[in-house]
């Protein structure tokens, strides 16, 4: 088996996790900044590196369920990657993963300042946990 990967995209940093190989189990990897102008080169790196079968992405949908602005980003930034890899994409609820990896982040007594971008791998890796059990 391959591995899967998680995005949480955001406008300033992308949060990506990956699966064990056995896709089990999920885990912070990687925080890009998405000011870089080839950080689809490196997510594509990442992709070939780790041999990652399918993407899954973090979609943030309002409380009726509708596609809020961000959505819209996303899908974008989706349909942006899709014309670069050629692996299968899944849009998965994203709904509160980054509340969720602050309270991780705060009950491993560290402070939130100067570490914003672990919170996005750590939130991306409860979007793929969460993907993985509703799989099973």
């Amino acid at each position: 088996m391959a591995r899967l990967m998680c995005i949480d995209f955001g406008s300033r940093r992308i949060g990506i996790a990956l699966t064990d190989k056995l896709q089990i189990i999920s885990y912070p990897y990687k925080t890009i900044d998405t000011k870089k102008i080839n950080f689809i080169d490196e997510i594509k790196n990442i992709i070939a590196r780790q041999e990652v079968e399918r993407i899954i992405i973090g979609l943030p949908t309002d409380v009726q369920g509708e596609d809020s602005i961000t959505c819209k980003k996303i899908r974008e930034f989706a349909q942006m990657l899709k014309r670069k890899v050629d692996i299968p994409f899944t849009f998965h609820d994203e709904s509160f993963s980054s509340r969720k990896a602050q309270q991780i982040f705060h009950q491993s007594g560290k402070k939130l300042k100067g570490h914003k971008k672990d919170i996005d791998k750590i939130a991306a890796a409860i979007i793929l946990q969460d993907y993985l059990q509703e799989q099973n």
